[in-house]
């Protein structure tokens, strides 16, 4: 950008990312986003790379969320803050209208509709011994309807457990797969109105993160015989400014010998993605002018809940019991604690956010956990 004449300083993390003075530029293959406080500052980039490249713009009055489906709400929260919410109406329409009842109708067109307050009832496994998913049965595409969810969960955190481990089947799915798809789907019309709340916070902005694990949730649902019954599943949620901008649910590539060890995975792998986004963060921040405090650099902080692991990593030693996770896992004992601008600090499991990622959670729970991530 520079050799342009832009002065746009490229990302040290990203490279298709690039930030000056109250303006930022994503590249994506061959398309270009711009973003800036002053449509000015925009008008005269644009004319800028017209000079170096042939460019195609959108017509007028696109704007970013128009390209990525997404449509933006603004208004206050119960306090009276500045709220956006984010939503896909089209898309969650179109799921609704997808997916059928047992007795062919749609979701969307069910009469006396009977709600569903969680979009799980519990962990779902292979069921080999279960009938596979018949498409002229249920009277949709198991793989289309999963396709869709998975792009509305841009928005929609709450259903992205549910969701993950009805995809794990996508080649093979059973009936009881179906089903647990149609559970989604009610979930979703119970909740339509509903998306992502960022709520405008006062003072400086904070980039934290809210990291936990199953263990080994999968063992009494998979054949015991199957690796994958062993495994335990990782969730993470990074936060600005107290709003989610990037959310994990994977089971863990490796087999953690306790829970300890499973959180302790978990905490490691999030912070693979954590570190570089946070610098991320920190440029975009500083392009914008965003109050970082009197320090200039983004704090953070890593809730975890699990004691053990918070001694593991803020012990920073290696003993017999933990010397065979030692390379994977401990690299990143240089990047937090004294020294850092990276904390970790124990948070209660009731008001762990990263906890609705990690395993189909009781109505009660799944409702606290969902408000304090999502707004509602």
């Amino acid at each position: 950008m520079d050799s342009k004449g832009l002065n746009f300083t490229q990302s040290a993390k990203d490279q298709c990312l690039f930030v000056k003075n109250d303006m930022v530029i994503v590249s994506y293959v061959d398309d270009l986003l711009l973003f800036s406080s002053n449509d000015e500052y925009i008008d005269k980039t644009i004319s800028s790379l017209e000079e170096a490249f042939a460019l195609t713009q959108d017509d007028k009055g696109q704007d970013v969320f128009a390209y990525l489906g997404i449509e933006v709400r603004r208004g206050l929260d119960e306090g009276g803050k500045r709220k956006i919410t984010l939503l896909q109406p089209g898309l969650l329409s179109k799921i609704l209208d997808e997916v059928k009842d047992k007795d062919g109708v749609p979701i969307s067109k069910i009469k006396n509709f009977r709600p569903d307050h969680t979009p799980a009832s519990g962990l779902l496994g292979a069921n080999k011994d279960d009938d596979p998913f018949d498409e002229d049965e249920f009277g949709f595409s198991f793989a289309s309807a999963i396709g869709m969810m998975m792009y509305l969960i841009h928005t929609r955190i709450d259903i992205q457990v549910a969701v993950h481990q009805c995809a794990r089947f996508t080649h093979t799915p059973k009936r009881s797969h179906g089903v647990a798809l149609r559970r989604i789907a009610r979930y979703l019309r119970t909740t339509k109105g509903e998306g992502l709340d960022f709520i405008v916070c006062d003072g400086p902005v904070t980039f934290d993160n809210y990291v936990d694990s199953d263990f080994a949730g999968l063992f009494d649902v998979e054949d015991p015989q199957d690796a994958s019954s062993a495994k335990s599943r990782t969730g993470y949620v990074f936060t600005l400014g107290g709003n989610p901008v990037h959310w994990v649910s994977r089971l863990q590539a490796t087999i953690a010998l306790s829970t300890v060890e499973s959180e302790y995975n978990a905490l490691s792998q999030s912070l693979r993605d954590f570190i570089p986004m946070r610098m991320t963060a920190q440029a975009i921040c500083k392009a914008f002018s965003v109050d970082l405090g009197e320090s200039g650099t983004i704090k953070s902080t890593v809730f975890e809940d699990n004691s053990g692991c918070l001694k593991m990593a803020t012990a920073k030693r290696i003993t017999p019991r933990t010397k065979h996770i030692a390379v994977i896992y401990h690299w990143f004992w240089s990047h937090v604690g004294e020294g850092t601008d990276i904390k970790l600090e124990k948070i209660d499991t009731a008001i762990q956010k990263a906890d609705i990622a990690t395993k189909p959670l009781e109505k009660t729970t799944f409702q606290t956990i969902r408000k304090l991530l999502m707004g509602w």
